[in-house]
């Protein structure tokens, strides 16, 4: 449905509905067992309560028998004996109204009688139905008797719709509910204090675990203590008795009128005086109800205006956008024998035994024997890793989302990262028990899977649904830090593929593709022909194989105990699935969960013996995660295919012994002639076997979002852009109906440059050549370009484009390709440039460090306090040394300086140096540090130093826990040399502000230029 608002689930046919069934939040799953165009029908569930609600509607002008048919297939289908069919059926009886019945009713109360139905409605109440000129009772509500034992209320409500339908309110049962609990953020607050002042975090740490089966222990108890203050803490939901936002005291004053006026033409007794009453009551009504309309719509561009005043990509775009998701309900799902699932817990089922893989031994190959033997026998190797470090906690915790979704322990990221400030004795004492023990607790091997729907897939298909296992928190921190250990090791000792691309550091997935242009590139200028063949796995991170794994590592050597967490953390996992009708548990003992941060190392391991394979010369594998090509040069269409096949062949007995699966059906091929005439209508022939069925070829293969074609030339991917702009520009007009029509001009420009502009530049130097671009395709860009100015800008088609560059601020997109593709020449792939008039050479640039080259538990951050103007003044009072750095940049020239003052603001030492070749004021202020800090190593022998620098960007560089600057990389190292022996900190201060020590730096730095 059109603006559904949020929380909304609607269930109705997708085409052209009538009957529809509205529900938000509710305490039961639903589950449709009919969704044709006049009948809905669901079947709900909440733990041992069901029932089946039927939404029917029985057009005038059409025979009632198909639609009652249809009601009673769903009634008498049902699961559960309390059946509720409410709707407008278009009948009269005196079953449910005053006047004399008419045909459709008596046909409706033969069918509630053989159907076992009982009519609800109140026959005294007031019509269901009113115009103007007539009023009826036409909507219905039927019951089994089983549901009216519970008691219920039928009743007619007085509100003004916008129908000439009433709204009918039907509660069944005792109107008691379970009072809902949730941890407020006031509750959070209170919930950490409790836990601040538990005296059992202090007695814990100073015990030593020794076994797995200790730790498991001590978590327990962690999370005992932990729910029996969440218990304490929780608030009961209160109900939202506001009403309506847009309501205003004039619509409640002409509400009270309207209802004036009905009562007033109800009580006539005259006909003549109660015809001119309905008649004026109409009117009000109708005024009344465009008046309502009205202070909705402006309320709600009001809040859309809010909204993106701020910020353009607030709630309003993801709205939008498509980004707000409302609660799903699994729909009926296709079995292996053709039949429907007929409940939510049902279908969940079926997609625990569809996703869930389960490793199955009894079909092992003498191969996949032997690894499995090899991971069973003792790893005792001698060598372990190095305990975690506090910074390295910290780093994780800092990093993960604050709204991230918790999983089976119910403990949030913001809990988490207020535990860790409160007890991260506790914290560390855990994770490094886990380390030490090679153990990874059982309690967070657990997780919360949920299923999510792939857009543009048949719902009923099981196959059109991904599984997204949510862990603990908790697990989450430990298991980062164990996929952070097994990189490091991968990285430092050469195990990562040159050609594997995707969750590796340096490697993005436009370098893969500008690989894979180039090496298609070289053979166009050599007039050899190829084919690219796309390899698709079935579900490659599901089909994760534990014991290949395992012998990986062990061939390896990794350190003893990451081998052992790791081995633990594959072992006796387990995810539930819950709804509001019971959960359901799996087991899965085959792939990684999905979702998880180590999902993508342990699929890498699995890929790197497919790029190791021997093959014949010239031939090309890369990966990118779970997407795979492979370039096939031969100089004659035979050639080609006895290749393409022997590489097929070798790809799937790769997939044997790796227990993965490949999807032929799914593996495309592109043919590329480069000039072999007659090659494109008599393609080579690859198979698997000479009865198999050929591989597919396409003219084009979308390959990691873009699209390549059998010449080169891109035109293809210019129509995808196409396409896919068009999408977003629609998105956009969605967003400015929204908001009344109309977006401000900085906001135009903001979703220009930060949701088009990088839509079409994504992969440019892949599809763009810079140097001599295509007349042709630059002419399908710019118009693509000139497409989305106009449609922003909401200009006539006669406007120039020249003009709608100028209005948008849009430079034109030749000149944005080519600037993206200098950039990444320059920064990323380290050539020599030429942009415009200006030339540069990489060794111009800062080079980058490769953070992974050094261990985890050897980085370090340090952390700096920020003072006034006024606590600086009193911090300089204090006993110790006080150093003072500052910089000084010019076009011309730059300088650094730093001063030493004792006891009473006495200067102590002043240091000034001339930099050469400074390109900002950052790289004087960063020599000042670094100068002053030599001066501490090799001068200074105070127990006591602080440092104060007014470069507030300085500090946050060295507060970071991984460095790739070199310069940062030496402060760390001289600022770590230096705390050894001395206690230092660092403040940053306020410049140009009174303070003695930083007016001095200030003043000796341009002067030391």
């Amino acid at each position: 449905m059109p603006n559904l608002p949020a929380g909304f689930t609607a269930f109705a046919c997708e085409e052209d509905p009538v009957a529809i069934v509205l529900v938000r939040r509710p305490p039961f799953d639903l589950c449709p067992v009919m969704l044709s165009t006049y009948v809905v029908g669901l079947y709900g569930q909440y733990r041992d309560s069901h029932f089946t609600i039927v939404s029917v509607h029985a057009p005038p002008h059409k025979p009632m028998d198909t639609t009652l048919r249809m009601v009673q297939e769903v009634v008498s289908q049902s699961r559960s004996p309390h059946v509720i069919v409410a709707g407008d059926f278009n009948a009269k009886h005196r079953a449910w109204g005053p006047r004399v019945g008419d045909d459709r009713g008596a046909q409706v109360m033969e069918f509630a009688a053989a159907a076992g139905l009982v009519v609800m409605n109140d026959p005294q109440s007031e019509p269901t139905y009113e115009t103007a000129y007539a009023a009826s009772w036409i909507d219905l509500t039927l019951a089994t008797p089983s549901v009216l034992m519970a008691g219920y209320t039928w009743t007619v409500r007085s509100d003004a719709t916008y129908s000439e339908h009433k709204n009918i309110e039907v509660r069944i049962g005792s109107d008691e509910r379970v009072a809902r609990k949730r941890l407020t953020r006031y509750a959070q607050q209170e919930l950490l204090r409790s836990l601040e002042r538990e005296p059992w975090f202090a007695k814990i740490i100073c015990s030593q675990p020794r076994s797995p089966e200790a730790l498991d222990f001590i978590l327990g108890a962690f999370y005992e203590i932990f729910n029996k203050h969440l218990r304490r803490q929780l608030r009961p939901v209160k109900s939202n008795a506001r009403g309506n936002s847009w309501w205003t005291p004039a619509l409640a004053l002409e509400r009270k009128k309207v209802n004036a006026m009905r009562r007033r033409f109800q009580r006539a007794k005259s006909d003549d005086i109660r015809a001119l009453l309905k008649m004026d009551y109409s009117r009000a009504l109708a005024r009344f109800r465009l008046w309502v309309a009205e202070a909705k719509a402006q309320y709600e561009r009001e809040c859309h205006n809010a909204c993106s005043r701020g910020n353009v990509f607030s709630t309003s775009y993801r709205e939008a956008f498509g980004r707000n998701r409302p609660p799903r309900f699994l729909p009926p799902l296709k079995q292996a024998d053709g039949s429907m699932t007929e409940t939510h817990l049902y279908s969940a089922a079926l997609l625990l035994e569809t996703h869930i893989a389960v490793d199955d031994p009894s079909k092992d190959l003498p191969e996949h024997a032997e690894a499995r033997q090899m991971a069973a026998r003792p790893y005792n190797l001698t060598e372990v890793d190095a305990p975690f470090t506090e910074a390295e906690v910290r780093e994780v915790i800092g990093a993960m989302p604050p709204r991230s979704s918790p999983g089976p322990d119910a403990i949030t990221p913001l809990l988490v990262k207020g535990l860790f400030k409160l007890h991260a004795r506790f914290v560390m004492f855990v994770l490094n028990a886990a380390l030490t023990l090679g153990y990874f607790p059982r309690c967070w091997r657990r997780g919360r899977i949920i299923f999510i729907p792939k857009p543009g897939r048949p719902p009923e298909l099981t196959t059109s649904y991904r599984p997204i296992c949510v862990n603990s928190v908790l697990g989450k921190i430990l298991e980062r830090l164990l996929k952070v250990r097994l990189y490091h090791f991968l990285s430092k000792h050469g195990h990562i593929h040159d050609l594997q691309s995707g969750f590796i550091h340096g490697r993005s997935a436009v370098m893969a593709l500008v690989h894979l242009k180039e090496t298609l590139s070289q053979l166009r200028v050599s007039k050899t022909p190829a084919v690219l063949m796309s390899i698709d796995f079935q579900g490659a991170f599901d089909s994760v194989w534990h014991p290949r794994v395992l012998a990986f590592f062990r061939e390896r050597r990794v350190p003893a105990n990451l081998y052992h967490m790791l081995r633990t953390f594959l072992q006796q996992r387990s995810v539930v699935f819950r709804s509001n009708a019971g959960e359901l548990v799996a087991y899965p003992s085959l792939g990684s969960p999905q979702g998880s941060a180590i999902s993508p190392l342990l699929w890498n391991v699995v890929i790197h013996d497919l790029l190791c394979l021997p093959l014949p010369t010239g031939i090309t594998i890369q990966a990118y995660a779970d997407d795979t090509i492979v370039v096939i040069p031969a100089e004659s269409r035979e050639r080609l295919g006895e290749v393409g096949s022997t590489v097929l062949k070798n790809i799937v007995k790769w997939t044997v012994g790796a227990r993965v699966t490949l999807s032929t059906e799914k593996t495309n091929c592109v043919l590329f002639s480069n000039g072999h005439r007659g090659m494109e209508k008599w393609r080579p022939c690859i198979r698997l076997n000479p009865t198999d069925k050929k591989l597919t070829y396409k003219d084009s293969l979308r390959i990691l979002g873009v699209v390549f074609d059998t010449r080169l030339s891109f035109f293809k991917h210019a129509e995808y852009l196409k396409e896919k702009t068009e999408l977003l520009v629609a998105k956009i007009v969605v967003l400015s109906g929204m908001q009344g029509g109309l977006l401000r001009p900085e906001q135009k420009v903001t979703l220009y440059k930060n949701v088009i502009l990088p839509a079409i530049m994504y992969g440019s130097p892949v599809w763009w050549d810079a140097i001599c671009p295509d007349c042709r395709l630059k002419s399908r860009v710019t118009c693509l370009q000139r497409t989305v100015l106009l449609n922003l800008l909401g200009a006539f088609k006669t406007t120039r484009t020249t003009a709608l560059q100028v209005l948008m601020r849009a430079p034109p997109i030749a000149l944005e390709l080519e600037r993206a593709n200098a950039e990444f020449e320059l920064l990323i792939a380290r050539k020599r440039i030429r942009y415009g008039q200006l030339s540069v050479r990489p060794d111009r640039l800062l080079p980058t460090l490769d953070v992974w080259q050094e261990h985890p538990a050897a980085r370090c951050a340090f952390r700096f306090c920020r003072l006034t103007r006024d606590e600086a003044r009193r911090m300089a009072r204090l006993p110790g040394l006080h150093i003072y750095t500052d910089g000084s940049y010019t076009d011309h020239l730059a300088g650094a300086a730093f001063v030493v003052l004792g006891p009473s603001e006495r200067i102590g030492a002043v240091g000034r140096y001339r930099v050469e070749n400074a390109t900002s004021a950052y790289c004087t202020e960063v020599i000042a540090l670094i100068e002053a800090l030599i001066y501490i190593k090799n001068k200074c022998s105070a127990a006591t130093v602080r440092l104060y620098t007014d470069s507030l960007s300085l500090l946050q560089a060295t507060s970071e826990y991984k460095t790739t600057d070199p310069r940062v990389r030496d402060v760390k190292a001289l600022l770590k040399e230096i705390s050894a022996r001395t206690k230092i900190t660092l403040y940053y201060v306020p410049g140009h502000c009174g303070l003695f020590g930083n007016e001095l730096a200030d003043f000796l730095a341009p002067r030391a230029a």
